[in-house]
């Protein structure tokens, strides 16, 4: 059963959230990707910033290219999201990572349900990666060191 605070569904998995300064969203095992960091955008108000680390051959990532095009151009066109960005480690060409930037957690959570979405899925489970880590952050920008 899930907590009172702020909670996703993702692929039959529950994702329970801190509130607002709280720490740390956790996931176990995902049959999707995700994982999210909010940050602020202005004092007091808090973005969704998704992070997910994707480990696969480069075989497998380059297969998965049209895919990983198609999920950004069309996930950057959604409502409330400020970025949707996929990237191979220069140092470890086998794990992708992706960063994701949203207003709001529901925002987040419309994009999980976009056809383009479906598409990544199917494409994904056509070429399975070797292992998918999530975990969802709640942060507070700050201004950089000086």
């Amino acid at each position: 059963m899930c907590c009172s605070y702020n909670c996703i569904f993702i692929q039959h998995q529950v994702f329970c959230g801190l509130r607002a300064g709280h720490g740390v969203y956790e996931s176990g095992s995902l049959g999707s990707y995700a994982r999210a960091t909010v940050l602020s955008t202005d004092k007091g108000k808090f973005m969704i910033v998704v992070n997910a680390t994707i480990t696969a051959s480069a075989d497998t990532i380059a297969a998965l290219q049209p895919a990983i095009a198609a999920m950004e151009t069309a996930s950057r066109a959604e409502a409330g999201c400020h970025d949707y960005t996929f990237s191979v480690e220069l140092n470890n060409p086998d794990v992708l990572r992706i960063t994701e930037k949203w207003a709001t957690m529901d925002d987040l959570q419309a994009h999980f349900g976009m056809p383009h979405m479906a598409d990544f899925q199917a494409a994904m489970a056509a070429h399975p990666p070797q292992g998918v880590e999530a975990k969802f952050y709640e942060v507070t920008e700050v201004a950089p060191p000086m």
